[in-house]
Protein backbone atom coordinates (compact mmCIF):
# COMPACT_ATOMS: atom_id res chain seq x y z
CA UNK A 1 0.00 0.00 0.00
CA UNK A 2 1.23 3.46 -0.89
CA UNK A 3 0.51 6.38 1.41
CA UNK A 4 -0.12 9.94 0.24
CA UNK A 5 -0.99 13.31 1.71
CA UNK A 6 -2.99 15.95 -0.16
CA UNK A 7 -3.24 19.52 1.15
CA UNK A 8 -5.58 21.97 -0.54
CA UNK A 9 -6.85 25.51 0.08
CA UNK A 10 -10.54 26.36 -0.26
CA UNK A 11 -11.66 29.86 -1.28
CA UNK A 12 -12.49 31.69 2.00
CA UNK A 13 -15.36 33.70 0.44
CA UNK A 14 -17.52 30.56 0.43
CA UNK A 15 -19.98 29.95 3.25
CA UNK A 16 -19.15 27.49 6.00
CA UNK A 17 -21.45 24.82 4.55
CA UNK A 18 -19.97 25.25 1.06
CA UNK A 19 -16.43 24.92 2.41
CA UNK A 20 -17.35 21.72 4.26
CA UNK A 21 -19.14 20.39 1.16
CA UNK A 22 -16.01 21.07 -0.93
CA UNK A 23 -13.83 19.04 1.44
CA UNK A 24 -16.42 16.22 1.54
CA UNK A 25 -16.32 16.08 -2.27
CA UNK A 26 -12.70 14.95 -2.26
CA UNK A 27 -12.90 12.63 0.73
CA UNK A 28 -15.81 10.92 -1.04
CA UNK A 29 -13.84 10.75 -4.31
CA UNK A 30 -10.96 9.00 -2.55
CA UNK A 31 -13.24 6.51 -0.81
CA UNK A 32 -15.05 5.75 -4.09
CA UNK A 33 -11.67 4.97 -5.67
CA UNK A 34 -10.99 2.37 -2.98
CA UNK A 35 -8.60 4.48 -0.89
CA UNK A 36 -8.27 3.97 2.85
CA UNK A 37 -8.53 7.27 4.73
CA UNK A 38 -5.87 7.57 7.44
CA UNK A 39 -6.56 11.08 8.70
CA UNK A 40 -8.54 14.18 7.68
CA UNK A 41 -7.68 17.50 9.29
CA UNK A 42 -9.22 20.94 8.85
CA UNK A 43 -6.41 23.40 9.58
CA UNK A 44 -8.75 26.40 9.37
CA UNK A 45 -8.31 29.87 7.93
CA UNK A 46 -4.66 30.82 7.42
CA UNK A 47 -2.75 33.63 5.73
CA UNK A 48 -1.20 32.81 2.36
CA UNK A 49 2.53 33.23 1.79
CA UNK A 50 1.68 35.46 -1.21
CA UNK A 51 -1.62 36.62 -2.81
CA UNK A 52 -3.33 34.12 -5.13
CA UNK A 53 -6.28 35.15 -7.32
CA UNK A 54 -6.65 38.32 -5.22
CA UNK A 55 -6.98 36.22 -2.05
CA UNK A 56 -4.62 36.74 0.87
CA UNK A 57 -5.98 33.86 2.98
CA UNK A 58 -7.67 30.48 2.58
CA UNK A 59 -9.17 27.52 4.44
CA UNK A 60 -6.67 24.65 4.63
CA UNK A 61 -7.50 20.93 4.58
CA UNK A 62 -5.11 17.96 4.76
CA UNK A 63 -6.08 14.39 3.87
CA UNK A 64 -3.81 11.40 4.40
CA UNK A 65 -4.79 8.16 2.69
CA UNK A 66 -3.56 4.78 1.43
CA UNK A 67 -4.00 3.38 -2.08
CA UNK A 68 -2.83 0.29 -3.91
CA UNK A 69 -1.21 1.80 -7.02
CA UNK A 70 -1.35 5.59 -6.77
CA UNK A 71 -3.35 5.86 -10.02
CA UNK A 72 -5.98 7.90 -8.17
CA UNK A 73 -3.53 10.82 -7.80
CA UNK A 74 -3.87 11.89 -11.45
CA UNK A 75 -7.68 11.84 -11.24
CA UNK A 76 -7.66 13.67 -7.91
CA UNK A 77 -5.29 16.42 -9.09
CA UNK A 78 -7.25 16.92 -12.32
CA UNK A 79 -10.45 17.39 -10.33
CA UNK A 80 -8.76 19.85 -7.95
CA UNK A 81 -7.25 21.80 -10.83
CA UNK A 82 -10.65 22.23 -12.49
CA UNK A 83 -12.48 23.16 -9.27
CA UNK A 84 -12.86 26.96 -9.03
CA UNK A 85 -13.39 26.63 -5.27
CA UNK A 86 -9.81 25.40 -4.83
CA UNK A 87 -7.05 28.06 -4.70
CA UNK A 88 -4.03 25.75 -4.53
CA UNK A 89 -3.20 22.11 -3.75
CA UNK A 90 -0.14 19.93 -3.17
CA UNK A 91 0.02 16.12 -3.19
CA UNK A 92 2.97 14.39 -1.52
CA UNK A 93 4.04 10.73 -1.51
CA UNK A 94 4.93 9.74 2.06
CA UNK A 95 7.92 7.49 2.67
CA UNK A 96 8.35 5.73 6.00
CA UNK A 97 9.90 8.85 7.53
CA UNK A 98 6.97 11.01 6.46
CA UNK A 99 4.48 8.48 7.82
CA UNK A 100 6.34 8.31 11.15
CA UNK A 101 6.48 12.12 11.34
CA UNK A 102 2.72 12.45 10.80
CA UNK A 103 2.00 9.78 13.41
CA UNK A 104 4.25 11.51 15.97
CA UNK A 105 2.65 14.86 15.19
CA UNK A 106 -0.85 13.47 15.78
CA UNK A 107 0.34 11.89 19.03
CA UNK A 108 1.76 15.20 20.27
CA UNK A 109 5.41 14.13 20.14
CA UNK A 110 6.56 16.79 17.67
CA UNK A 111 7.96 19.93 19.26
CA UNK A 112 8.94 18.47 22.65
CA UNK A 113 12.54 18.77 23.76
CA UNK A 114 14.58 15.60 23.76
CA UNK A 115 15.58 16.13 27.39
CA UNK A 116 11.94 16.32 28.46
CA UNK A 117 11.04 13.13 26.58
CA UNK A 118 14.00 11.12 27.93
CA UNK A 119 14.32 12.42 31.48
CA UNK A 120 10.84 13.67 32.30
CA UNK A 121 9.55 17.23 32.59
CA UNK A 122 10.03 17.44 36.38
CA UNK A 123 13.67 16.39 36.55
CA UNK A 124 15.82 19.07 38.13
CA UNK A 125 18.74 20.35 36.05
CA UNK A 126 22.19 19.25 37.13
CA UNK A 127 23.78 21.77 39.44
CA UNK A 128 27.21 23.12 38.64
CA UNK A 129 29.97 22.39 41.13
CA UNK A 130 31.25 25.52 42.91
CA UNK A 131 34.70 26.67 41.90
CA UNK A 132 37.51 25.83 44.29
CA UNK A 133 38.51 28.87 46.41
CA UNK A 134 41.80 30.51 45.52
CA UNK A 135 44.54 30.06 48.14
CA UNK A 136 45.24 33.05 50.37
CA UNK A 137 48.91 34.05 50.34
CA UNK A 138 50.16 36.01 53.33
CA UNK A 139 53.05 38.36 52.82
CA UNK A 140 55.55 38.73 55.62
CA UNK A 141 56.11 42.47 55.45
CA UNK A 142 58.85 42.28 58.05
CA UNK A 143 61.12 40.65 55.44
CA UNK A 144 60.25 42.78 52.40
CA UNK A 145 63.54 44.56 52.74
CA UNK A 146 65.43 41.26 52.59
CA UNK A 147 65.66 38.39 50.14
CA UNK A 148 62.39 36.72 51.27
CA UNK A 149 60.09 39.28 49.61
CA UNK A 150 60.84 38.30 45.97
CA UNK A 151 60.27 34.62 46.85
CA UNK A 152 56.81 35.41 48.30
CA UNK A 153 55.95 37.50 45.24
CA UNK A 154 56.99 34.64 42.94
CA UNK A 155 54.74 32.15 44.77
CA UNK A 156 51.80 34.53 44.50
CA UNK A 157 52.20 35.26 40.76
CA UNK A 158 52.80 31.68 39.59
CA UNK A 159 49.10 30.56 39.75
CA UNK A 160 48.03 33.62 37.79
CA UNK A 161 50.51 32.79 35.01
CA UNK A 162 49.22 29.20 34.86
CA UNK A 163 45.61 30.42 34.67
CA UNK A 164 46.44 32.75 31.76
CA UNK A 165 48.20 29.91 29.93
CA UNK A 166 45.23 27.57 30.46
CA UNK A 167 42.80 30.25 29.28
CA UNK A 168 44.83 30.84 26.10
CA UNK A 169 44.91 27.10 25.41
CA UNK A 170 41.11 26.70 25.72
CA UNK A 171 39.98 29.87 23.93
CA UNK A 172 42.12 29.82 20.78
CA UNK A 173 40.45 26.77 19.13
CA UNK A 174 36.98 28.18 19.90
CA UNK A 175 37.86 31.47 18.18
CA UNK A 176 39.18 29.59 15.13
CA UNK A 177 35.95 27.59 14.84
CA UNK A 178 33.83 30.71 15.13
CA UNK A 179 35.75 32.48 12.38
CA UNK A 180 35.46 29.45 10.07
CA UNK A 181 31.71 29.16 10.65
CA UNK A 182 31.18 32.86 9.95
CA UNK A 183 33.09 32.62 6.69
CA UNK A 184 30.94 29.76 5.36
CA UNK A 185 27.46 30.99 6.37
CA UNK A 186 27.26 34.29 4.49
CA UNK A 187 23.62 34.89 3.56
CA UNK A 188 22.28 36.18 0.24
CA UNK A 189 18.87 37.51 -0.73
CA UNK A 190 17.00 34.33 -1.65
CA UNK A 191 13.99 36.54 -2.39
CA UNK A 192 15.39 36.96 -5.92
CA UNK A 193 14.18 33.41 -6.55
CA UNK A 194 10.59 33.63 -7.76
CA UNK A 195 8.21 31.90 -5.35
CA UNK A 196 10.32 32.72 -2.25
CA UNK A 197 9.03 35.55 -0.06
CA UNK A 198 10.52 37.02 3.15
CA UNK A 199 8.86 34.44 5.42
CA UNK A 200 9.95 31.55 3.23
CA UNK A 201 13.51 32.92 3.08
CA UNK A 202 13.60 33.03 6.90
CA UNK A 203 12.37 29.42 7.02
CA UNK A 204 15.10 28.29 4.58
CA UNK A 205 17.78 30.18 6.54
CA UNK A 206 16.70 28.39 9.71
CA UNK A 207 17.12 25.09 7.84
CA UNK A 208 20.73 26.04 6.93
CA UNK A 209 20.02 27.20 3.37
CA UNK A 210 21.68 30.64 3.18
CA UNK A 211 23.14 30.94 -0.32
CA UNK A 212 22.11 30.30 -3.92
CA UNK A 213 24.49 27.32 -4.01
CA UNK A 214 22.91 25.89 -0.83
CA UNK A 215 19.50 26.15 -2.47
CA UNK A 216 20.71 24.69 -5.78
CA UNK A 217 22.26 21.73 -3.94
CA UNK A 218 19.06 20.99 -1.99
CA UNK A 219 16.83 18.32 -3.53
CA UNK A 220 13.19 19.06 -4.24
CA UNK A 221 12.18 16.38 -1.72
CA UNK A 222 14.21 18.07 1.02
CA UNK A 223 12.67 21.46 0.23
CA UNK A 224 9.18 19.94 0.30
CA UNK A 225 9.97 18.34 3.66
CA UNK A 226 11.04 21.71 5.10
CA UNK A 227 7.87 23.40 3.81
CA UNK A 228 5.54 20.59 4.90
CA UNK A 229 7.10 20.49 8.36
CA UNK A 230 6.50 24.24 8.76
CA UNK A 231 2.82 23.65 7.95
CA UNK A 232 0.27 26.33 7.14
CA UNK A 233 0.77 28.18 3.87
CA UNK A 234 4.28 26.73 3.46
CA UNK A 235 2.86 23.20 3.06
CA UNK A 236 1.15 24.14 -0.23
CA UNK A 237 4.17 25.74 -1.89
CA UNK A 238 5.81 24.13 -4.93
CA UNK A 239 9.65 24.37 -4.93
CA UNK A 240 10.13 22.48 -8.20
CA UNK A 241 11.93 25.36 -9.99
CA UNK A 242 13.84 26.85 -7.05
CA UNK A 243 16.95 24.72 -7.58
CA UNK A 244 17.17 25.61 -11.27
CA UNK A 245 16.71 29.31 -10.54
CA UNK A 246 19.27 29.20 -7.74
CA UNK A 247 21.85 27.50 -9.97
CA UNK A 248 21.58 30.30 -12.53
CA UNK A 249 21.87 32.90 -9.76
CA UNK A 250 24.90 31.12 -8.26
CA UNK A 251 26.61 31.20 -11.68
CA UNK A 252 25.73 34.88 -12.18
CA UNK A 253 23.56 34.16 -15.23
CA UNK A 254 21.01 36.88 -14.41
CA UNK A 255 19.71 37.31 -17.99
CA UNK A 256 19.00 33.59 -18.25
CA UNK A 257 17.35 33.72 -14.81
CA UNK A 258 15.05 36.55 -15.91
CA UNK A 259 14.12 34.66 -19.09
CA UNK A 260 13.19 31.62 -16.99
CA UNK A 261 11.21 33.65 -14.45
CA UNK A 262 9.18 35.29 -17.23
CA UNK A 263 7.77 31.82 -17.94
CA UNK A 264 6.89 31.11 -14.30
CA UNK A 265 3.75 31.83 -12.29
CA UNK A 266 4.53 32.24 -8.59
CA UNK A 267 7.70 30.21 -9.11
CA UNK A 268 5.82 27.34 -10.81
CA UNK A 269 6.20 26.20 -14.41
CA UNK A 270 2.56 25.88 -15.45
CA UNK A 271 3.49 24.33 -18.80
CA UNK A 272 4.52 21.16 -16.96
CA UNK A 273 1.14 20.89 -15.23
CA UNK A 274 -0.86 20.80 -18.50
Amino acid sequence: MRQYEITFIVDPVLSGDEITKTADTYSTLLKDEGCEMVHIEKLGLKELAYPINKRSSGVYYTMEFKTETGAVIQKLELSLRRDERIIRFLSVFLDRYGIKYNEDKRNGLIGKKESVIKNGANKEPEKKKPAAPRPIVKIDRSKQGGKAAPAVAAVKSAPAAEEVKAAETTTEPAIAVTETATATTEKVDLGKIEGIGPKTMTLLNEAGINSYQDLASSSESRLKEILTTAGGAFATMNPSTWGKQAQLAAEGQWDELKTLQDKLDGGIDRSEEE
